[in-house]
């Protein structure tokens, strides 16, 4: 490291970095003409036996031809130099222009250019979670730039973000606009740029490119989603926040998924991503930077990009609850925003299992891979697992635990990728054997293809090691190699008319991907078109349909933690006791459209309720109709009405949503005015699940930020129709609130709206809604019973399992 660190050379910025008995980070590029082989020399007295090795490599690339790295010496006399080609310098950057603007508040201002530029420096005057900023270049509509404010810039200190300073270069044709929203009113931001004035918009520059994302409360089984996105360009980082503890975990890349050579990118350890091992604090300008695993961490691949032709997809494992929120870097060939947002993400719906053991020869520790029955010979029938047998199974979590699975687990695949690495939240032992990845595993998944008529596809299989394919029962494909890196095979199929029901079984052991076991599937027609999404079977068993049934006439089931109707008076509809005493001349009465519902005259009345609700995952629903601009539609806040939050009101006939959250945040419609004395439906949400809070009327997304939670822990009390910021009490009719102690979604993202709503069955009526727990890890598999089996028109829906309190529910949304 200290001879690296004397290196005379170009090429790198900082050549190398030590942290003490964590870590030793060369930086010096070693270039090969045909091939590279690297040696590493065990020490026995190197404090752990728990070693690895993490290289990136270009391939490709005669920018060194000529130059050799050598070394002279041994020991404190350690040499390392270059022969040959020295390489050159990057071209200076010309002379810059400096412009400055100003948004007060939330809003929007245009630079015109009227040349091509290449913006070298960014600077805010402050930042801040919670705030939204978003830059659209070029006149595009959709936003090339879409972050948290404060996720943006961090705590980063290093050459492409300094305080809240950036340095990306983003180039534009001809002009750039920059959007604030979720500000407070007395926010005042000042955005300076610095740019360079070309004469041309070279063919290949790409536009700059960055994305906020979060999720809470991750399952420990599915990868936690940093970005997918479509399009032609190169990715040159992130900066990760609250991960936990990620030893075991980190960084997925599929590069091109959707093309005919998908390929994946998988590195070791979470910490050796960041390339700071055992949790090592400390930077390596220009190319990482760790303050902790919450805190932020920030890996830039700015002499190394991924490139990708046709889309990218990057995953982060984690352990099971945690909250990890993102930012991606990538350059695009189209300032148009190509990301994918988590509830759009294609991908078909599977069943899946494991792992179990492999048997392996006691010489090798191996398998037998030319005995194939043997590899598999542990996964057990898919019928016992319908049946819901106990089976087998383990995980390592720092030891191995050894349980029981009963039936299937649920998991969607990302796009064609499914990622079964984790499906029995299996991380990393940390002790002498590292096993996942290493002791021999087995899995199985299984789908439903539907077609409408029977016809010959085509399976384009992509995976890293021994894999068989049943269709229908019968062996359409198997291989026994274990290959280094992703390799891709086209088999002939032939669907029947209906229902097709495809298993893989999947073997895992240690190779170049280390810690990975995955299947990449797309399924191709006559013509080569990708119809896999037309050809996915939506769930219908007896649980999933009782699941939709008591959705649609519990509104969310147990997830409600109080409701008010008002058939004929304000008690709580939920059954939780939390009942609402009207204050003044609040009152119930009936309505043409909508029958019982609450009536509010504006002077004064409202109702009040004692009530606690959460801080981090929050939803809020109910019906309205006004035709007084101005009005407060809720609030929650303390006993003696000194702190409040979670207010909701009418403002010149916008809605506006608050959240405090380490100081105000506001959300707010606009364009359409909603005191015009016909009836909308209001959800106000928030969570790091859903990235944010958002405003939800009659259906549509009228506003969001990234505040995704509440810093006010002190309420006691929920009013209906009034509010502490001077806005009028509610003049109008109000009707179907609900509060939920979580932001409602399904496995796929966000229920938007009608589902939240929904008043009556389809048909029939569910019957013994009694919920059963089963299988070895409480509440991820939940069966119903009682059934009633005349409901008919579903249609497309999906499940998702959540815990509820010390109980366990299952839910299903459209």
């Amino acid at each position: 490291v200290n001879a690296a660190k004397n290196t005379d050379q170009v090429f790198v910025v900082q050549p190398a970095t030590l942290v003490d008995f964590k870590s030793y980070n060369l930086y010096l590029p070693i270039p090969f003409e045909t091939s590279l082989r690297v040696d590493y020399i065990y020490l026995s007295d190197f404090e752990t036996p728990l070693n690895f090795i993490q290289m990136d490599y270009r391939i490709n690339d005669t920018s060194m031809n000529g130059t050799r790295l050598l070394q002279n010496g041994s020991g404190a006399n350690l040499q390392l130099y270059y022969t040959g080609s020295t390489g050159t310098a990057p071209s200076p950057i010309g002379s810059l222009t400096q412009q400055s603007v100003q948004i007060n508040g939330n809003g929007a201002q245009t630079l015109n250019f009227g040349s091509p530029v290449i913006i070298r420096k960014l600077t805010f005057n402050s930042s801040r979670r919670g705030v939204r900023f978003l830059a659209r270049f070029d006149g595009e509509a959709s936003s090339a730039i879409d972050v948290d404010l404060g996720d943006f810039f961090g705590p980063f200190q290093g050459v492409a973000l300094n305080g809240n300073n950036c340095y990306f270069p983003m180039p534009a044709q001809s002009s750039v606009e920059f959007e604030i929203q979720g500000a407070v009113p007395g926010d005042t931001w000042n955005i300076d740029i610095e740019y360079e004035t070309k004469s041309t918009f070279e063919p290949n520059w790409r536009y700059f490119h960055a994305k906020s994302q979060g999720s809470d409360l991750t399952s420990g089984h599915t990868p936690y989603q940093i970005m997918y996105s479509r399009g032609s360009g190169h990715w040159v980082g992130m900066s990760l926040y609250e991960t936990g503890h990620d030893h075991g975990g980190g960084d997925f890349a599929i590069i091109d998924a959707e093309s005919a050579s998908p390929t994946l990118i998988h590195g070791i350890n979470g910490e050796d991503y960041f390339s700071f091992a055992w949790f090592g604090r400390g930077e390596n300008f220009p190319y990482t930077e760790a303050f902790d695993n919450d805190a932020g961490r920030l890996r830039l691949h700015l002499g190394n990009p991924y490139p990708f032709n046709e889309s990218i997809h990057l995953e982060w494992a984690t352990l099971r609850n945690e909250s990890p929120r993102s930012v991606s870097f990538w350059y695009q060939d189209s300032a148009q925003d190509k990301t994918i947002t988590l509830e759009n993400l294609p991908g078909l719906e599977w069943d899946v299992f494991g792992p179990t053991r492999v048997p392996v020869v006691a010489e090798t520790g191996l398998p037998d891979m030319s005995d194939p029955d043997a590899v598999f010979a542990n996964l057990p029938d898919p019928a016992r697992l319908d049946a819901r047998e106990p089976i087998g199974v383990y995980r390592i979590l720092h030891h191995r635990q050894d349980g029981e699975y009963r039936a299937w687990a649920k998991q969607k695949s990302v796009g064609p990728h499914l990622n079964l690495t984790y499906v029995y939240r299996h991380v990393m032992a940390l002790g002498k054997l590292s096993y996942i990845g290493y002791e021999p595993r087995a899995m199985m998944a299984r789908t439903r293809l539907t077609s409408a008529a029977a016809q010959t596809v085509t399976f384009q299989i992509t995976r890293d090691e021994a894999l068989e394919l049943f269709l229908n029962g019968e062996k359409i494909y198997s291989d026994y190699d274990v290959y280094n890196g992703f390799s891709t095979t086209n088999i002939t199929v032939n669907l029947d008319a209906g229902e097709n029901v495809l298993l893989a079984k999947i073997y895992d052991t240690t190779n170049v991907n280390q810690a990975h076991a995955a299947l990449s599937l797309r399924i191709l027609d006559g013509g080569g078109n990708d119809i896999s999404e037309s050809l996915r079977t939506p769930d219908t068993s007896a649980a999933q349909l009782l699941a939709r049934q008591w959705l649609l006439h519990e509104t969310i089931g147990s997830w409600t933690l109080a409701a008010w109707d008002f058939e004929r008076d304000t008690t709580d509809s939920s059954g939780n006791g939390h009942d609402a005493t009207p204050v003044g001349n609040a009152q119930t009465t009936t309505d043409s459209e909508r029958g019982s519902i609450l009536s509010l005259d504006g002077n004064g009345d409202y109702l009040d309720v004692p009530l606690n609700v959460s801080e981090k995952s929050y939803a809020v629903s109910l019906w309205f109709k006004t035709t007084s601009p101005n009005g407060a539609l809720f609030e929650v806040r303390n006993d003696d009405g000194s702190g409040h939050d979670r207010d909701i009101y009418l403002e010149d006939g916008n809605v506006v949503a608050y959240l405090w959250h380490e100081g105000l945040s506001f959300i707010t419609s606009s364009g359409t005015n909603y005191a015009d004395g016909e009836w909308h439906r209001l959800m106000h949400i928030f969570g790091t699940e859903i990235g944010g809070q958002k405003l939800i009327i009659d259906g549509e997304l009228v506003a969001m930020n990234y505040t995704a939670a509440s810093s006010f822990n002190a309420e006691t009390r929920v009013l209906i129709g009034k509010s502490n910021f001077p806005i009028p009490t509610f003049n109008g009719l109000i009707d179907q609130v609900r509060i939920s102690n979580t932001a409602i979604i399904d496995g796929s993202g966000l229920l938007t709206g009608s589902d939240f709503f929904i008043e009556d069955f389809n048909s029939g009526s569910p019957t013994n809604l009694e919920t059963t727990v089963t299988g070895g890890v409480a509440g991820e598999h939940v069966s119903f019973n009682g059934m009633n089996a005349a409901w008919e028109n579903i249609g497309d829906y999906r499940q998702y399992m959540r815990t509820v309190g010390s109980g366990y529910s299952a839910v299903a949304g459209r």
